[in-house]
């Protein structure tokens, strides 16, 4: 049976990968901060996992892993040289004990953030763990935003404005556009790069589909699938920022973050598709259709 790890394996996307690996046959080891000796359903012991930590490879070897999939990210951390420190160095520490524990297969849960020039640092930051798991022969799979019948991150909030107000408020942005991928398809996608052919043919690859959103179009489409209608009210980003990063500056964390806000100001560069998904694998587009489908 082949073995799988997956590090953020609590995480929304991350268990998502695990239940796609696993219904594929493959046994899944979970890299997270609960103590070793715990288990996932249908998995294996889980393996201690803090990013930015130091990694045991003989340990790590003792599993007999075939894919390392790194799909954990620290999302507390707000100052560039912390999110460098954890984010980057972290991941630059695990794919060193990686590659001594003889495992041969990396890949890099990234984002369509990602980009050279990009505006965020969180889009800095997966850009960097992209090169470096390159370095180890790796490659990178940039993901849309993520969604599916129980989303977690930015579409769970989303959504959960959608189901329990009748106003809510989204940025204005003029200038980027973001695509979407279904959790299922994300995972299977994944899976067959994970058993594929290896070296990969390409470094980074596109997982998402082909259709421009913006945040409201998200919004009035997650309504039309719950049979809601809501106001909705869009605010000036660079007020959103400005408040934001006001807050933060005081030491007070929320869930939506100043950085977040910058990943809307620039668009995608023109080549974003050049690394797109072979043609034998379709993601199928964000819609109603999409949200209702079993």
């Amino acid at each position: 049976m082949k073995r799988a790890a997956v590090t953020g394996a609590h995480g929304y996307v991350g268990s998502r990968l695990i239940q796609a690996f696993q219904r594929s046959g493959w046994a899944v080891v979970p890299m997270t901060r609960r103590p070793a000796g715990q288990t996932l359903p249908g998995g294996e012991a889980d393996f201690p996992f803090i990013l930015g930590n130091e990694i045991s490879s003989d340990e790590l070897a003792k599993r007999r892993i075939d894919v390392l999939v790194h799909a954990a990210y620290d999302f507390s951390l707000l100052k560039r040289p912390e999110i460098d420190k954890i984010n980057v160095q972290g991941s630059a520490c695990l794919f060193r004990a990686a590659q001594a524990a003889g495992i041969r297969r990396i890949i890099v849960l990234s984002s369509l953030s990602a980009f050279e020039g990009a505006p965020s640092f969180y889009g800095q930051a997966k850009l960097a763990v992209e090169r470096l798991a390159q370095e180890y022969g790796g490659c990178a799979v940039r993901a849309g935003l993520v969604y599916g019948e129980a989303p977690g991150g930015m579409m769970g909030r989303l959504q959960k404005s959608v189901e329990a107000l009748p106003v809510t408020a989204v940025l204005n942005h003029t200038l980027a556009r973001l695509h979407l991928v279904h959790e299922e398809d994300l995972g299977k996608y994944i899976v067959k790069l994970a058993g594929g052919p290896w070296p990969p043919l390409q470094k980074v690859y596109t997982a998402a589909g082909l259709k421009e959103w913006t945040l409201r179009s998200i919004l009035e489409e997650l309504a039309s699938a719950k049979g809601r209608h809501v106001r909705i009210l869009e605010l000036p980003w660079q007020l959103v920022w400005f408040i934001l990063r006001a807050i933060e500056a005081i030491g007070i964390t929320l869930p939506f973050h100043s950085d977040s806000v910058r990943s809307l100001t620039k668009a995608y560069p023109p080549d974003v598709w050049a690394s797109q998904y072979p043609q034998d694998f379709v993601f199928r587009e964000f819609g109603r259709k999409s949200l209702i489908q079993k």
